[in-house]
């Protein structure tokens, strides 16, 4: 017979979870009434619960609690795993959370198998991940009006049959966050952030089954009535603009959806808003429309699609890997195509973009069999998504209209056999690898080039002469991997810059200077997962700016990972613009009249402020 020795501790460990004690909850503050509560601010005099020496039955968490030291602190705050299974969770039924609390953290409740119904108050506003995962004996769950996101998992292996709310409005507004990958929820999956699914939605005590859209509500977010089983109707008012993605997919029971065709305002709707719901079985194959969007193909699509007369826009995903279409015909009347609305589209051979403002994230991509597009002829601020394009292996020429104003990142990507791009000068911004892998990325001159108004591409070898770049005055972005040469040695940024690209010095590790003239630091849009600045060699260069920005480049979020941020010194620059001009001399005369002192209006270095500065900011004026 085998031995089983413990010790102590492992003794201690079993007692301590079958009578229902935590032994250990982590570092925390101090206790009260058997819960631990840690200090978040300690100004604020506020704490957050992280665990309880015992989870019998009814936890009532107060609103304020004052310790041993006679000190009282607000309860705002139940932390990552503060009564999880690892601290006897097992044996909690029942929780009051207080109206001081506004963040319930990951795992808070997850495992409380016993726990049969949870009011969230109204000043809770965020549910951390898996904060109530393996509740299953939740039946019920009341939400208040201060919720806006749910982070993923919240009510995985949670099954209540109600959900109790008391604003239809704040509901809508939700942010039901799914993990990146879950984006596409396939066959058998569901989504765990909405303790909604498989439940019926209370409205004031009164179950729900015919749902209007409140007229204050003009989006419907991702997920928000996601597999409500009491739904059996839904109506849209005039104001609506947007349906997000899975918003009544699995909605089984509904089968009458109304939006009115003439004024309703609807101009988005995301991938599978009304999966497999009745009301979508219903339909007649074809295209199915809502108001004036072209929601999805029902059934086997033709060679040739024709949308309707007075179609504004096409769905996230409507004819996603419909291998067998070979044309589509727009109707002058649309304006954006959604997410993936063609993406695999693999016979797509012609379709008329000269109309369109937007065409969304991988709307084309992989669409093997296009060969020439024409985009933005006819509209204005035309914007490209990422991957609009990419993989679109047979596309050999691409004519942007002056509409077109700016392309996403991979826009172009893996487009092998692209050789010709006609662009308008109206470009503004162009994202990270927007022509990766193209044969036109790889046929241009060598030294920068630019497209339309951004900083493109420095090709070739850089040479010693070119080292110390000046990027053009009017440019307002520079490309993201502008500069894949390791050589760069120093920039020029002109005053009309409005962005920088997340890759656009990744490999300038010699690069030592940076001169930015202009006055609002450039911003880097966060469309590539990792720093801009995160090359130690290039955040060693020195950044000179316009004295009168200096402030804000040293806080921006991206600017300030530069070691040395240092002032633009300019001779009669008196109010740090980078500027010598009358509205120096205006400056110097504030501080003339007033009998002030400023350093900077001292432009000739006389120890004070007055008529004769004035006379040197002028007469540099003049001689220049």
């Amino acid at each position: 017979m085998k031995h089983i020795f413990l010790t102590f501790a492992g003794r201690l460990i079993l007692i301590s979870l079958f009578l229902g004690v935590s032994i250990s909850a982590g570092a925390y503050s101090f206790e009260v009434d058997n819960l631990y509560y840690t200090i978040r601010d300690a100004n604020a005099k506020t704490v957050a619960v992280t665990g309880a020496r015992s989870a019998y039955g009814t936890v009532v968490i107060p609103e304020k609690i004052t310790t041993a030291q006679s000190m009282t602190y607000t309860v705002v705050e139940i932390g990552t795993y503060a009564f999880s299974r690892a601290n006897a969770a097992q044996y909690l039924t029942d929780v009051t959370i207080p109206s001081t609390v506004t963040y319930i953290g990951d795992y808070a409740f997850a495992d409380c198998i016993r726990l049969t119904a949870i009011n969230i108050p109204d000043g809770v506003t965020s549910i951390g991940r898996s904060c109530f995962s393996g509740c299953s004996g939740l039946k019920s769950v009341t939400v208040g009006t201060g919720l806006n996101h749910v982070s993923p998992w919240a009510f995985s292996k949670c099954y209540p049959d109600s959900v109790n709310i008391t604003d239809l409005e704040a509901w809508c507004k939700i942010d039901f966050e799914e993990n990146s990958y879950n984006a596409y929820i396939p066959s058998g999956h569901t989504i765990d952030s909405n303790p909604l699914r498989g439940a019926s939605l209370y409205l004031n005590g009164k179950k729900v089954e015919s749902l209007a859209i409140p007229e204050t509500v003009t989006e419907v977010k991702d997920h928000a009535f996601y597999a409500c089983k009491s739904i059996k109707s839904v109506s849209f008012h005039k104001e609506i603009t947007s349906i997000g993605s899975y918003a009544f997919a699995n909605c089984a029971n509904i089968d009458n959806v109304s939006a009115n065709l003439i004024v309703c305002h609807i101009s988005s709707i995301g991938a599978h808003a009304f999966e497999d719901t009745q009301w979508l079985q219903n339909q007649p194959e074809g295209v199915v429309y809502i108001s004036k969007v072209a929601y999805c193909y029902k059934g086997q699509p033709a060679n040739t699609i024709e949308l309707r007369q007075n179609t504004v826009t096409i769905a996230d995903e409507a004819f996603y890997n419909s291998y067998n279409v070979k044309f589509i015909a727009l109707p002058p009347s649309l304006r954006s195509i959604g997410k993936s609305a063609f993406s695999g589209c693999r016979d797509l051979e012609g379709i008329n973009l000269d109309r369109v403002n937007a065409i969304g994230d991988g709307a084309f991509s992989s669409c093997a069999s296009l060969t020439n597009i024409i985009v933005g002829e006819y509209s204005s601020h035309v914007h490209l998504g990422n991957n609009a394009f990419s993989n679109c292996t047979s596309l050999s020429k691409v004519t942007l209209g002056t509409g077109v104003t700016s392309i996403g990142s991979y826009c172009f990507n893996s487009c092998t056999a692209l050789t010709e791009v006609v662009y308008p000068e109206s470009i503004r911004y162009i994202g990270d690898y927007a022509f990766n892998n193209t044969p036109w990325l790889y046929s241009l001159p060598n030294g920068l080039n630019y497209v339309g108004l951004v900083a493109f591409r420095y090709c070739g070898t850089m040479l010693s002469q070119d080292r110390d770049i000046v990027i053009k005055e009017g440019t307002v972005q520079v490309a993201g991997d502008a500069f894949p040469d390791y050589s760069l040695r120093s920039v020029v940024l002109p005053s009309s810059l409005e962005f920088v690209g997340q890759t656009s010095f990744i490999d300038s590790n010699s690069l030592i200077k940076i001169t930015c003239y202009a006055m609002t630091p450039p911003q880097t849009l966060q469309e590539v997962n990792y720093k801009p600045f995160n090359n130690p060699g290039f955040l060693n260069a020195v950044v000179y700016v316009p004295r009168a920005a200096l402030e804000d480049y040293q806080s921006d979020p991206w600017w300030q990972y530069f070691k040395s941020i240092k002032p633009i010194i300019i001779t009669g620059d008196a109010n740090g613009d980078c500027a010598v001009n009358i509205s120096d001399v205006n400056t110097v005369v504030e501080y003339t009249i007033s009998g002030g002192y400023d350093e900077t209006c001292d432009v000739n270095g006389d120890g004070i402020v007055n008529v004769a500065d004035i006379n040197f900011i002028i007469n540099i004026i003049l001689k220049n």
